[in-house]
């Protein structure tokens, strides 16, 4: 059984927010796309510009038009963007709260300025966790090496005593390898499953 760590570090996207882009995307294509659009979408140049903080949201809207073919303006894009990011999973809120009686709550998100600050459920994320992280503010991504020192460093923990989840399973082995808890949860529903199975909530 894992040793009960003293902090629980969330990805955001797939975990505990719901973010539409893979699902709507396709109906804004000109020409149709294959494979995995959540992976796709998460190693284009333009997201990787972006999620470094490297690019304004404009600059990103352009670049991502024109490479994946967009039926949209730039500027529509970026709002559609903006909204496809949908809020906390319908009982994320409650369960941050019952954990945070026993743990330290962080997350370490590939995120970005628009959706950072301009997205009610990521202000009420930074508001509410005892530590926020995203790429955009730390000039790395998931799952660089280099982006899980930094957060190890701003959590002031051993990598031992951090419990990490994402949807992504190059970042759950990246994490591993940072020596952190870490586990790969496909969805809301599969992180209380795990959290339960380790029993770090209760039932």
């Amino acid at each position: 059984m894992n040793a009960r760590p003293t902090w629980l570090l969330f990805d955001l996207g797939g975990v505990l927010v719901d973010f539409a882009g893979p699902r709507e995307l396709p109906a804004l294509l000109t020409a149709p796309a294959d494979g995995d659009l959540r992976l796709k979408m998460a190693h284009c140049a333009a997201t990787d510009a972006f999620e470094r903080g490297a690019i304004a949201p404009e600059a990103f809207a352009e670049r991502f038009v024109r490479d994946w073919q967009v039926a949209l303006p730039p500027d529509q894009f970026l709002q559609r963007y903006v909204d496809w990011l949908r809020g906390l999973y319908p009982g994320a809120g409650g369960l941050l709260t019952r954990l945070h009686a026993d743990f330290r709550l962080a997350c370490l998100s590939n995120s970005n300025i628009a959706h950072w600050e301009r997205c009610e459920p990521m202000r009420w994320l930074q508001r509410t966790l005892d530590v926020a992280l995203s790429s955009h503010e730390l000039k790395l991504r998931k799952p660089e090496p280099a982006i899980f020192a930094a957060a190890l460093a701003r959590l002031g923990a051993p990598a031992h005593e951090v419990g990490y989840f994402d949807d992504l399973r190059a970042n759950v082995e990246a994490a591993a390898a940072a020596g952190m808890q870490a586990h790969h949860v496909d969805g809301f529903d599969a992180l209380v499953i795990r959290l339960r199975a380790l029993k770090w909530l209760d039932d």
